[in-house]
């Protein structure tokens, strides 16, 4: 006789069973390297969120005059624009998208330094925390993933 707490199905792709009811204690419980790359994931995911929007904001707050920058704003501009594409990319390619955009900021950075335009301050450390995050969710989804010997 069949326990109710057991009754399963075969799948479509094969012999699987597909178990309906099992494992019901267990609903709802994470592992722990789970746990914490969901945090890591939408910490990163806000945190990425919240500074895009506070630099839509300051665009559109300022209205900056394209015909007045020079080369080197160009291409200050271009990294920080491939900084928030990668803060993008990371919503699906978590690894990729935020190695792109910490080293768009790391090349922001070093070329801001070379040519004296940026000035030394916290807003680009800052803006690595998301990249960082990124990255960091994404070493421990691929511990978790692993197989246990």
């Amino acid at each position: 006789m069949r326990r109710f707490g057991s009754r399963s199905r075969f799948s479509a792709r094969g012999g699987r069973r597909l178990h309906l009811f099992g494992m019901r204690e267990q609903a709802g419980t994470l592992n722990p390297p789970v746990r914490t790359q969901l945090i890591l994931r939408w910490s990163a995911r806000l945190t990425s969120t919240f500074i895009l929007l506070l630099l839509l904001i300051s665009v559109g707050v300022e209205r900056p005059d394209l015909e007045a920058l020079t080369p080197v704003d160009w291409i200050l501009t271009l990294f920080l624009s491939w900084t928030c594409v990668g803060w993008i990319l990371a919503w699906r390619w978590e690894a990729r998208g935020g190695a792109l955009s910490v080293a768009s900021l790391l090349a922001l950075h070093l070329v801001g330094s070379a040519t004296e335009s940026v000035p030394p301050g916290w807003a680009l450390p800052v803006m690595a925390i998301p990249g960082l995050l990124f990255i960091a969710s994404s070493v421990v989804g691929q511990r978790a993933a692993a197989p246990r010997r």
